[in-house]
């Protein structure tokens, strides 16, 4: 999957280790490739393919592999043929991974550059964020 590229399939990962980038450019017009998540056995990139069958999405990541890695792919035409319950568009929503604005991204990763945090945390930090809009947006309290 390449950022900036239309995808029209959903990969599963059933062996290996894949690497979600997301390059973004500043406003000096210097572009950064951030890491935003790994994916690994069990996981899954494209899932928006299949929730949107019929459309063709423009990806907003790059998902690189670093070894050999193995993949189960599951493209449009495929889903089209199978028929897709409300239960199994919602597990595949929740094994999302979703992707924050630039803006966010170069805030966070200038912030994790200048206070030495790791990726992980740098994820955490996102996630955390993503939920306390979310349940603010919803009138509810995280704790």
């Amino acid at each position: 999957v390449t950022q900036g590229e239309s995808n029209t399939a959903c990969y599963f990962i059933t062996a290996g280790v894949a690497h979600v980038f997301r390059t973004v450019v500043d406003e000096g017009g210097a572009s950064h490739r951030v890491l935003l998540s790994k994916l690994s056995t069990g996981d899954c990139c494209g899932e928006q393919a299949l929730l949107n069958v019929g459309k063709s999405l423009i990806s907003n990541v790059s998902v690189v592999t670093d070894v050999k890695t193995r993949v189960l792919r599951l493209d449009q035409a495929q889903a089209l043929s199978t028929r897709w319950g409300k239960a199994d568009k919602k597990a595949l929503r929740q094994m999302a991974v979703a992707v924050p604005i630039d803006s966010k991204i170069l805030q966070i990763e200038a912030d994790r550059r200048k206070w030495g945090v790791t990726q992980g945390e740098l994820m955490e930090r996102i996630r955390f964020e993503e939920a306390e809009k979310n349940a603010l947006g919803a009138g509810k309290a995280l704790c």
